[in-house]
């Protein structure tokens, strides 16, 4: 991976980094978290629904890139400060 900058807005920008991790994980579009189908993936765009959320048509059950499949939604990562650390790992 190439040197990471940063003041760039990946480190500061919730939104541009979990933009990043969404790349990052899922280069040829969105894989469900649960059953790891990636065919029929709709985006969820909601008033109260956070960006970057996602429902399965398979086994529909909601997730993101941001939070493992058995956490709560309470429990989410911060994708800033990890990027931050250097410690994101595939």
């Amino acid at each position: 991976m190439s040197e990471l900058n940063l003041y760039s807005p990946l480190f500061h920008d919730k939104e541009k980094a979990r933009e990043f991790i969404e790349e990052l994980l899922w280069p040829n579009g969105e894989v469900c978290a649960h059953c790891k189908e990636s065919d029929r993936i709709y985006e969820l765009k909601g008033k109260s629904t956070p960006n970057g959320s996602y429902k399965c048509g398979h086994c529909r059950k909601r997730f993101t890139v941001t939070l493992p499949p058995s956490s709560s939604a309470t429990c989410g990562i911060n994708v800033s400060r990890i990027l931050a650390r250097g410690s994101l790992v595939e």
